[in-house]
């Protein structure tokens, strides 16, 4: 069902929904989502944007049952996050947050890192007005969230920095080191012929993704407030089908292309032998020339064209000939 700003609400992803598009067509990409696990989590939607669409964008803030470990990798620390009443222990001394009615488990954290853009479905009122849940903030109450994330996100920006600089240095220590060794071991080097590379290879990233979430306000409905930070994995993993699943797709078009470019060789060769003594005419070699012209322009279009959101053909030749046999025609 729909929210209101600042409501506290339970919130599931949907990996079905959040890959709708991808479920059509692809068998491996259904099985992996009929495998999933889900778990609930407890947020506060902190942004939402009503419209007439399918299905409404909005923005949560994650709350944890005690302080989290934090993300390392991403720089956040277990103080980044808020007390909610009536708990109001913290390792900074923080002033807590008081929803207008307190959330029914104890010692609750609000994650002010924590933080998803989500989609969920748009449910009609039918004109009648939608429930308000009684576990909220107040407008107030969303503005000292507010200023809590952006006190954490450049105590973020900080830490970010120092850690690069601290492993700039030691970099720039190792690879000095390593270049010295290297020109001393061997005698013959001079000390302009020394060269110095990065071994680190690159990896590629993964799509963003926008989950589709089931969401309640009923909070009774979960015995458990589960780690927040699962709900990243989750969405990480969905991301990793995305990768596989272009992954897959392209293999596939570079398949097809190389078969149709293998058939359509045959063809001219086969034409070419049964006709060469025949026809050794300039009209022969222009249709030879115009087919290979629209060979090449088949794996331009197989190889650029892409599905919106995918990367999948928006239409593709109906059979291996198509675009080739015409051109005997």
């Amino acid at each position: 069902m729909n929210a209101y700003m600042g409501e506290y609400v339970v919130i599931q992803i949907d990996p079905f929904a959040s890959l709708e598009s991808a479920l059509l067509y692809d068998p491996e990409v259904l099985g992996a989502c009929q495998a999933m696990r889900n778990k609930k989590y407890v947020a506060c939607l902190t942004w939402a944007v009503q419209s007439a669409n399918k299905y409404l964008s909005g923005t949560v803030c994650f709350v944890s049952q005690g302080l989290t470990c934090g993300n390392p990798d991403e720089d956040i620390t277990p103080a980044m996050s808020l007390p909610i009443l009536p708990n109001t222990s913290h390792p900074e001394s923080r002033e807590p947050l008081d929803a207008k009615e307190p959330l029914p488990w104890p010692d609750l954290y609000q994650q002010t890192q924590a933080v998803a853009k989500i989609r969920f479905r748009n449910t009609p009122a039918d004109g009648k007005a939608l429930p308000h849940s009684p576990h909220s903030l107040s407008v107030s109450e969303r503005y000292e969230l507010l200023l809590g994330q952006e006190v954490d996100e450049c105590r973020r920006e900080d830490l970010a920095r120092a850690r690069q600089k601290a492993e700039a240095s030691d970099y720039e220590s190792a690879t000095s080191s390593s270049c010295t060794a290297m020109a001393s071991s061997d005698a013959g080097w001079s000390a302009d012929e020394t060269v110095c590379t990065d071994s680190g290879a690159g990896h590629g990233s993964l799509a963003e993704i926008v989950p589709v979430v089931e969401m309640t306000i009923d909070l009774e409905s979960v015995d458990v407030v589960n780690d927040p930070w699962e709900f990243f994995e989750e969405v990480q993993a969905l991301e990793r089908l995305v990768y596989e699943h272009k992954k897959r797709h392209r293999l596939a078009i570079e398949k097809a292309i190389k078969l149709d470019s293998e058939l359509a060789e045959r063809i001219i060769l086969k034409h070419r032998v049964s006709s060469v003594e025949k026809d050794n005419s300039p009209r022969f070699k222009q249709v030879v020339q115009s087919c290979r012209k629209k060979i090449h322009a088949l794996a331009s279009f197989n190889g650029s064209e892409s599905r919106k959101g995918f990367g999948l053909p928006m239409e593709s030749p109906k059979g291996p000939l198509d675009g080739v046999y015409s051109c005997w025609l």
